[in-house]
């Protein structure tokens, strides 16, 4: 298994060489939790990653009321930053979540979306966008994505397109992701993998380690010695709030109900 680990770096890194590195930013808005963000898309020809940095919303500590009298207390977003890495020469894909007091790579298939092209164009950032809508996880996105910057990403999991995303949202008008600035760097610089202290597939996260981790933090917070009328609010999450509704294979369960 190590000596695949570094076989897998050197790769990257043969693959990241001398190539050339794009850069795109992404606004991210999550209406769900009312959250608001920034994404860092970079890529070569070859590989992506994609980071969601910290919330616009909170910076540091705040103490409010609620509509009981009650204090609430609201935690700092978190510096820890979800990571989704790309290779398609070696057909991976890597996701980086935070959960209580572990940092996981989770291993997943290349999502495939399958997207429906549509013959419609509008113009965003300057450039002329062609829109696509596909289905995935439980929520249908509408997507806007440039031809003219001829590869087959975007922010977070939705890629696959012939051309970069450069705006998806949502049927329900719930998330946007929204290109605001790209530049291509002549001297790339390498795209990273992600590290972590657990690796998993995403099912064996999903269904087994998140619930166990919930469990731990909640007993955590319970032994915390506070006011009785006093509420913990986090702001940091694992991933992105409530974007996967669905998973494939639970799918395939209640097919088999």
């Amino acid at each position: 298994m190590i000596k695949q680990f570094i076989y897998l770096i050197f790769l990257v890194g043969y693959f990241s060489f001398s190539q050339i590195t794009s850069v795109a930013e992404y606004v991210y808005v999550n209406k769900i939790i009312n959250y608001k963000s920034k994404g860092v898309l970079k890529f070569t020809s070859n590989h992506s990653n994609y980071t969601l940095l910290r919330s616009e919303a909170l910076v540091e500590e705040e103490r409010t009321l609620d509509e009981n009298g009650n204090v609430q207390i609201n935690l700092p977003d978190s510096d820890d930053r979800p990571e989704y890495y790309l290779n398609r020469e070696l057909k991976i894909f890597l996701n980086k979540v935070y959960g209580f007091r572990e940092v996981y790579i989770l291993e997943e298939e290349i999502p495939n979306i399958n997207w429906k092209i549509e013959q419609e164009f509008k113009n965003l950032n300057t450039l002329i966008c062609q829109k696509a809508t596909g289905y995935f996880r439980g929520r249908t996105y509408i997507v806007w994505f440039a031809n003219d910057i001829p590869v087959p990403y975007g922010p977070w999991k939705l890629q696959g397109l012939p051309g970069l995303i450069v705006e998806a949202t949502d049927d329900e008008g719930l998330i946007l992701f929204r290109l605001s600035k790209y530049s291509t760097q002549n001297q790339g610089e390498n795209i990273q993998i992600p590290v972590g202290t657990k690796k998993m597939s995403l099912k064996e996260f999903v269904t087994k380690e998140k619930p166990e981790k919930q469990k731990e933090f909640f007993a955590y917070v319970s032994s915390l010695n506070t006011d009785r009328n006093t509420t913990i609010v986090s702001s940091s999450y694992t991933e992105p709030p409530r974007l996967e509704l669905i998973y494939e294979w639970e799918k395939n369960d209640s097919n088999k109900e």
